[in-house]
């Protein structure tokens, strides 16, 4: 399986073809260099900037292809008919190649690609520290602490495994904080304990050096803080993480927001990785 490399024009997508490279090589997977074009005028040009990629990659390439058509459905439609287990897009294209709705192109393919997707911020610059952001266990969970723990092994990078619970009702306000908790939710025998305990022995099985994370809040608003605060390079996030009716009603859709407002790279992940 190959990693999409999707570049929109450098030297807008030069962090993009990093990141895309850095990963390859920590996973030790091909690429794929992929751009789409408006017309076919454009194609010798694109056809040249992706060869200037190429040989400023480390990892291998095994093609390197270029499209006519929208953005957004070409790389939706090579995520359904190639072999590709990633697909890396930048967080922000420049919307004079691109389309008058460059906005929503990573958000759109988020959602909708078969295979996961790595959207990059524009400052990214290194993985030295990894988000990993677990539900309760109930979908997908352990596969999204798997993707993580592994880039984190593969990085030498340390690695916050965060939960985040429910808004505390007022009339809880002003109780011990969350972290004076923790230790008294592990204990328990809940499902959730038992998830939280499972994902902290698999970070130490693995070699990866982290730490247990809760925050209580709105889920996608707390994952930003803890994004932001703690200075992390990459939240690893579920393509639909768990949450509840209130979040829900809140916001809508957790992983929409995260891809939307990040200040980070943001890896949704929808297969094993």
């Amino acid at each position: 399986m190959s990693i999409l490399v999707c570049v929109s024009g450098m030297p807008y997508a030069a962090a993009t073809v990093r990141m895309g490279d850095l990963v390859a090589r920590l996973r030790n997977s091909p690429v794929m260099l992929f751009t789409m074009i408006r017309s076919e005028g454009e194609r010798p040009l694109a056809e040249t900037m992706l060869h200037e990629v190429e040989t400023s990659l480390s990892a291998p390439v095994v093609d390197k292809v270029v499209r006519l058509g929208s953005p957004a459905t070409g790389i939706l439609q090579e995520s359904s008919i190639g072999e590709h287990d990633m697909i890396v897009v930048g967080a922000h294209v420049e919307a004079g190649f691109w389309d008058q709705f460059a906005r929503s192109i990573p958000h759109r393919i988020s959602r909708r690609a078969d295979a996961s997707v790595l959207i990059v911020h524009e400052k990214a610059a290194a993985l030295q520290r990894v988000l990993i952001c677990t539900g309760d266990g109930r979908r997908g969970g352990r596969s999204v602490i798997k993707a993580g723990a592994r880039l984190a092994k593969a990085a030498n990078a340390e690695v916050g495994l965060l939960y985040v619970t429910d808004p505390v009702p007022a009339m809880y306000a002003g109780l011990a904080d969350m972290d004076e908790t923790l230790p008294e939710l592990l204990q328990s025998n809940t499902p959730l304990a038992k998830h939280l305990r499972w994902g902290s022995r698999y970070l130490v099985k693995k070699g990866v050096t982290g730490r247990l994370k809760l925050r209580q809040g709105v889920v996608a608003d707390e994952i930003l803080l803890e994004a932001s605060e703690g200075h992390y390079d990459l939240v690893v996030i579920g393509a639909r993480l768990e949450d509840s009716i209130i979040n829900s009603l809140l916001i809508g859709s957790v992983t929409p927001h995260v891809v939307d407002r990040a200040p980070c790279s943001v890896l949704v992940v929808r297969t094993e990785l």
